[in-house]
């Protein structure tokens, strides 16, 4: 087994700018546990090819599947808002796509996975749990073999486990490429430990992070696993790959402390782990997207569940201009004024390549912002592909009145479908520590804490 690691040519500097940590407030002894983050260790609740939560077998074409949530890998019986999934498709007959809601909700006009036929893959999703504990899966096109795993939940008023963390996003930022830290691609038993360090001022503590993985040049069917790198790793996956595609996914990673930083006084030293668990080897890039917190000034944004809806599509011209976007060409998703309220910060959904006419990718960024390296979604010619998104918008007009996200497009011409399915709202603690801006949408809960990748000397350890 080798293990690979961040040098010092890798890393860089602050993913985001902070502010300073007030004392324990009042309301800070009695914390509103709703839409707040609670880890668990990773784990499989269904799987449709063993008979695991669901009856054997695929989910057939435009039928509705329903399972149980609550009481099962890590989440409490009650108490519960919603839960962190990643949904693995595997090996359809043909395309289609997967829609995952609560049990007692109607089927929205959203999708949460589209595949191509015989691709296995995964995408994550926050998904709002029903009054009887379930979620939903609703398939369209080719039936398909589903397997979900648990990475964390959401609580709910009622929940009576310890308040859990804040959100935290951030300019998404490469923090990890295979291809151009010198040691090739990551084969069997290899896996990453990504060091990250925290601001802990105020006795803040980092529980999560949210990263964008990606592989490529895979020599055959894979998966990476991710976890916070104790014990051995778990029986799931945060990332398949195959040959000849590049295959993203948005995931949230616990981890561990380690102990205090070396190089920043009142930091503390984290690790979250990557493993190449499969068989088949791959090129590993990893983009930090947002953290989780713990916080007793309560300083940071929370969960808050709204209908699924489909606020972008390219194809009929739906909150963006209509027609295929062009190579290299940027276009700006306004959104509706109905998701926003004095306090949202950001939002989490699913981004969508649809007939991309040759290989390419989508960036996903706030209005107004530069475009940052990492990509939001992958696909291949022909392949229509999604991937999840949590990040905070931009003004899209001068006066700020519209908030909203620009799309770039890379090669080739291709359609972008955007849907929201959450969202994050700063607390009362936190607007107050910033102060009232003229323009909520530009607001980033990142502005917390300081999150930044670890400084490590010398060269990657290759075992």
């Amino acid at each position: 087994m080798r293990v690979k690691k961040l040098s010092a040519a890798v890393v860089a500097a602050l993913v985001t700018a902070g502010i300073g940590a007030a004392a324990p407030s009042a309301s800070a002894a009695a914390t509103d546990p709703t839409g707040r983050y609670q880890v668990v260790t990773p784990s499989r609740i269904v799987d449709t090819r063993t008979g695991l939560g669901l009856p054997a077998g695929p989910v057939r074409a435009n039928t509705t599947a329903a399972f149980q949530v609550t009481g099962r890998g890590g989440v409490p019986a009650t108490g519960v808002q919603s839960v962190v999934v990643n949904i693995t498709v595997v090996n359809p007959a043909a395309t289609g796509w997967l829609v995952a809601y609560a049990s007692d909700s109607p089927q929205p006009r959203t999708s949460t996975v589209n595949y191509p036929g015989g691709w296995t893959g995964a995408t994550s999703a926050t998904v709002p749990v029903g009054a009887d504990g379930k979620i939903k899966v609703s398939v369209g096109g080719s039936g398909v073999q589903v397997a979900v795993d648990v990475m964390g939940w959401y609580a709910s008023l009622t929940s009576t486990v310890a308040p859990g963390s804040l959100y935290q996003a951030a300019v998404p930022e490469r923090w990890f490429d295979s291809r151009t830290d010198g040691g090739g691609k990551f084969v069997p038993g290899d896996y990453l430990d990504i060091p990250i360090e925290f601001d802990e001022t105020g006795g803040a503590r980092l529980t999560a992070m949210q990263f964008n993985l990606t592989a490529t040049g895979g020599t055959g069917r894979g998966w990476f696993t991710a976890w916070n790198g104790t014990n051995n790793p778990p029986s799931t996956s945060a990332l398949n790959f195959s040959v000849g595609e590049t295959s993203p996914n948005l995931v949230t990673v616990p981890v561990r402390r380690v102990g205090s930083s070396t190089s920043q006084p009142g930091w503390g030293e984290y690790y979250a782990t990557v493993e190449n668990t499969s068989n088949a080897s791959a090129h590993l890039i990893v983009d930090g997207v947002a953290s989780f917190y713990t916080d007793s000034s309560n300083k940071g944004a929370t969960h808050v569940v709204v209908p699924p809806v489909r606020v972008g599509d390219s194809r009929s011209g739906v909150g963006m201009p209509k027609g295929k976007l062009g190579a290299g060409r940027t276009v700006n998703v306004a959104l509706p004024g109905s998701l926003l309220t004095p306090r949202t910060d950001s939002f989490e959904g699913t981004i969508t390549m649809a007939n991309p006419s040759t290989n390419s990718f989508l960036s996903l960024f706030a209005v107004g912002e530069p475009r940052p390296v990492a990509s939001a979604v992958n696909a291949q010619t022909g392949r229509n592909r999604s991937n999840g998104f949590a990040t905070y918008p931009g003004c899209v007009d001068t006066a700020c009145t519209t908030a909203g996200y620009s799309i770039y497009n890379s090669t080739g011409t291709v359609d972008a479908i955007l849907d929201v399915t959450g969202r994050f709202d700063l607390t009362a603690e936190a607007i107050a520590a910033q102060g009232a801006p003229a323009a909520k949408a530009t607001q980033k809960s990142g502005q917390r804490a300081q999150v930044r990748r670890a400084q490590l000397a010398g060269a990657p350890t290759r075992g």
